[in-house]
């Protein structure tokens, strides 16, 4: 039996699913919602997919979200009959953008090809989701009156600190609550900034956070140009957000075999492919989707829920307005560093707010997440489930088991695997994302094997085939470096620099907090020290020849008093001294040798 011959419509699979699994929600002890948030953000810095340009069907131009039929570029989640929530015949989808030349169109160029899909953002961690993907994009998010190196902003809080810009003119639906005031959607680098309240806190405070540094840097270099500042702080944000991933984040999603698979870096590699794969955006990446509560909470400054409540989760889809009510946006960052994410291990793979009432406030018809996610999978062609994991991880005797029972190494329970077998009928029809998401968690991790051994890979490629990653010879100095890794990997730092009034925070903020009384001030959280970034005359290793800077100024003819006032480089001399002391004792010791061998030659006469 093949693959295709048992396809059931994805609704159908995930209602049964949710049917069988219940619906109970039991927090993580360990990792905390923040976890959740920053996988994200962090994937919409990575991958984006559009839909076709055109969401009407080829044939008569009827809107893909007003039809059932399945014609191009229309493809419909049919939902069953007797659905429980949703009463109409199916949820309108359309078929991702496929490459110029690829699928259809390949057959007009006369190179039939298969259909290939596009991201539409840059595929590295550099802050796209702060900065945009594009020049146009980037010059409108850009603080352009003033020669300061710094992002838009707008309306301050109470804090005296600014939101984000209104997108006045974008076309995202940021429908709210018809009793709440209309409020438009924010602007940031990337267009999905809105989609939840937590998503739209992490686009502000790193915003912030680049103004803090911006200031920072004008600071200490006073000569340097608005467009240098912006430069050097987009770098250092990009370097901050590496940082956090691969020292803080991928360890408690991995856990230590998936670290091991990830492995340690070496440095650049420009044989490496680092694009976004296929089944990492469309399917594993999706893990996160297993760890969102179905409530954002919402805490005061004693981490206590505050007097307006909690918030169903479909509530802060879409709800920009909420950041400038009911204390704005400290108290979702409360909620999400104190309150943990779904626990896996004891809950259904996705809460009934998102295969329910996903968007619910802002589209007439409520969404369904799951079934979304195996659609698209379906749509992007992806192998099945036992394909993946034997084929690309090693995992399971064949890519095409006759038997349920093949999964029993990454699926252990029983009751589990029969309800697979009643859904899909045959073990070569398992959706990749609904496989992996089934699997037994590896340990101290937040995915089974399957997506850790492609969750790995893809990271691993990322890192290695980035020629601008920080830790890559030259690009930061070993000063700037080891700032970064000490203070630059810690999300709690920004939250403490960047909120409106947050004074105290997990020094960890993934991990979760048992109490109120393990938060630590903010005043203990190691800071950014951007002493290091200091610009210092350059040729401080020639005596007294210094390059002239735009303003003539005494220099000492003392070099160690200079670096003392440029700690950037201190280092870095203290060490090219040494080097170059060891390079004069060779050279040396070389030109005695040949001074012995010139004297054994014999005089000539005169």
């Amino acid at each position: 039996m093949t693959r295709n011959e048992r396809f059931e419509q994805s609704r159908s699979n995930m209602m049964r699913f949710e049917r069988q699994f219940g619906s109970l929600f039991d927090e993580d002890d360990k990792a905390s919602g923040m976890l959740m948030q920053w996988g994200q953000f962090l994937d919409h810095d990575l991958d984006f997919t559009p839909v076709d340009a055109s969401i009407s069907r080829f044939s008569d131009g009827l809107n893909c979200n007003e039809t059932c039929l399945n014609d191009p570029p229309c493809f419909p989640i049919l939902v069953p009959p007797g659905d429980p929530r949703i009463k109409h015949r199916c949820i309108g989808f359309a078929r991702s953008s496929a490459t110029c030349g690829s699928g259809s169109t390949s057959i007009l160029l006369g190179k039939p090809h298969h259909r290939e899909q596009l991201n539409q953002i840059t595929s590295f961690i550099d802050g796209s989701n702060v900065y945009g993907s594009e020049e146009f994009e980037n010059s409108q998010l850009r603080e352009t009156l003033h020669d300061e190196g710094k992002m838009r902003m707008g309306m301050p809080t109470q804090s005296g600190k600014r939101l984000l810009p209104f997108n006045i003119r974008g076309q995202v639906d940021c429908q709210a609550d018809p009793q709440q005031d209309f409020v438009p959607c924010f602007k940031a680098g990337d267009h999905r900034s809105n989609e939840n309240l937590g998503l739209l806190s992490m686009h502000t405070i790193w915003v912030r956070e680049h103004n803090r540094l911006a200031d920072g840097l004008r600071s200490l270099n006073p000569d340097w140009s608005g467009d240098r500042v912006y430069q050097e702080v987009r770098k250092i944000v990009g370097a901050c957000m590496q940082a956090i991933t691969y020292q803080v984040w991928l360890p408690m999603i991995l856990g230590p075999a998936g670290m091991e698979m990830l492995g340690t870096y070496t440095d650049y590699d420009d044989q490496v492919n680092p694009t976004i794969s296929n089944e990492f955006a469309t399917a594993a990446m999706r893990f996160g989707h297993t760890l969102i509560p179905p409530v954002v909470f919402r805490l005061d400054e004693n981490w206590n829920p505050i007097p307006e409540g909690h918030l169903h989760l479909h509530q802060a889809f879409f709800a920009p307005e909420r950041m400038m009510k009911d204390g704005g946006m400290d108290p979702i960052l409360r909620g999400l560093l104190y309150n943990g994410v779904r626990d896996r291990s004891r809950n259904p793979p996705l809460n009934a707010e998102l295969t329910e009432r996903l968007f619910a406030m802002a589209h007439e018809l409520a969404l369904d997440l799951a079934s979304l996610n195996i659609q698209r999978g379906r749509d992007h062609g992806l192998p099945g489930y036992s394909e993946y994991a034997y084929k690309f991880c090693g995992l399971g005797s064949s890519p095409y088991p006759d038997s349920f029972e093949d999964f029993s190494s990454r699926i252990s329970s029983k009751d589990t695997r029969e309800r697979l077998r009643k859904v899909y009928g045959h073990p070569g029809n398992v959706d990749l994302f609904a496989g992996a998401v089934l699997e037994d968690l590896l340990p101290e991790a937040r995915v089974g094997p399957t997506f850790a051994c492609i969750i790995a890979d893809q990271f691993k490629r990322l890192r290695s085939g980035d020629r601008f990653w920080y830790e890559a010879r030259g690009v930061f100095t070993s000063a700037q470096l080891a700032e970064i890794r000490r203070a630059g990997s810690s999300l709690s730092r920004v939250i403490c620099e960047t909120a409106d009034n947050i004074t105290e925070v997990p020094i960890n903020a993934f991990l979760r907090p048992k109490a109120a009384t393990d938060m630590i001030s903010c005043s203990e959280i190691p800071k950014l020290n951007l002493a290091a970034w200091v610009e210092c005359p350059v040729n401080l290793f020639e005596g007294n020849r210094f390059e002239p800077s735009r303003v003539r100024r005494r220099r000492s003819v003392d070099v160690d008093q200079q670096l003392s006032s440029c700690p950037a480089v201190k280092s870095d001399y203290e060490s090219e001294v040494v080097n170059l002391k060891s390079k004069l004792s060779e050279l040396e010791a070389a030109v005695a040798t040949l001074k012995r061998k010139v004297d054994k030659f014999p005089q000539e006469r005169p």
